[in-house]
């Protein structure tokens, strides 16, 4: 929580380990599509094709790829039992 003290005139807060810190939790629960396609023991470019899925749960960040949540993968895999990709 920002104390409003700090919020003097134009000021910057210094906010780049509280940005480090969300980033090391969002990647405890996530994995890359590198990640990802080692657990599916499939290619990189088949594991992007299922990110690229409607379905897929996964969100990109910037310029640093997609991060897949690992948590829901299992949910994700059973709905395409069956489905041609």
């Amino acid at each position: 929580e920002i104390d409003p003290k700090d919020l003097r005139g134009n000021q910057f807060i210094d906010i780049t380990n509280r940005l480090k810190e969300h980033e090391k939790k969002v990647e405890l629960k996530t994995v890359s599509v590198k990640e990802f396609a080692k657990i599916l023991g499939c290619s990189y470019q088949k594991a992007l094709r299922l990110v690229h899925h409607e379905k897929c749960p996964c969100f990109r960040i910037g310029n640093k790829g997609y991060r897949i949540i690992i948590s829901q993968i299992d949910e994700f895999l059973d709905e395409l039992i069956g489905v041609k990709l």
